[in-house]
């Protein structure tokens, strides 16, 4: 896997969870936002910020390697 593939995977992923998360939201009329749901985008954030430190730190120490 190159490191562009990985990238896009990643991307791809982010972006799902964004727009689940935009499309619940969207759906309720009054635009307000449950505990569960607050709670769920909070996850996800920090899933997302968990794992692009992981992948930065792996790169870095060698573990995290791409095709050419």
């Amino acid at each position: 896997m190159t490191r562009e593939e990985f990238n896009k995977i990643l991307q791809d992923e982010i972006e799902k969870n964004l727009n689940d998360f935009a499309n619940v939201l969207s759906e309720r009329e009054d635009k307000k936002i449950t505990v569960e749901q607050m709670v769920a985008a909070a996850y996800n954030m920090a899933v997302t910020d968990a794992t692009a430190s992981l992948v930065a730190t792996l790169e870095k120490i060698g573990v995290l390697k791409y095709e050419d």
